[in-house]
């Protein structure tokens, strides 16, 4: 669905993902499209949909009788790009990741709050062709960070792997 739940803290102030109060929740955009990923970047988090992506951050709300209450704000970060892979965004070198059938694209949001489709920065210029004929609902991500390898497992009949080797390992 497009509806991010989230867990709340009990009353003996210890987080538990078995409490989930019924109004913590953030409805990503108006579109019925659903969630295919999320990634902690920084301070935000971000919401990948097939239409689109999002950055929720924290900030505290002071309520008119002075009290502080936990705010989570949605913000659109791009209407062009998004993640059409369910669940494949991978952290790679500190930045997420996410696959498109027009590319493969790094993220690079800032501090900024506006959106700005330049925070996508497409990687997979030398790999397209192999990925616009893949089936995104069949690829498999995984990144090693210890190898500086980012693989993309096609899952097609010729069991195609696409390999970046971003950085010389620690090893050499």
């Amino acid at each position: 669905s497009n509806i991010c739940y989230y867990s709340g803290v009990p009353q003996d102030g210890v987080g538990s993902a078995l409490y989930f109060p019924a109004m913590n929740e953030v409805k990503v955009d108006m579109s019925a499209s659903p969630i295919t990923g999320l990634q902690r970047h920084y301070g935000k988090l971000l919401v990948f949909k097939p239409d689109g992506t999002y950055t929720i951050t924290y900030e505290p709300v002071t309520l008119v009788d002075g009290n502080t209450i936990a705010g989570f704000f949605l913000r659109s970060a791009s209407r062009e790009f998004g993640n059409e892979a369910p669940g494949q965004v991978c952290t790679v070198n500190n930045f997420p990741r996410t696959v498109t059938k027009s590319g493969i694209y790094e993220w690079r949001i800032t501090s900024s709050y506006y959106r700005d489709e330049r925070y996508a920065k497409r990687v997979s210029d030398p790999v397209q062709r192999s990925l616009a004929a893949a089936d995104v609902g069949k690829i498999v991500t995984c990144g090693d960070d210890h190898g500086k390898t980012y693989y993309v497992f096609l899952n097609d009949e010729l069991g195609t792997v696409l390999v970046n080797r971003y950085a010389l390992s620690d090893k050499g």
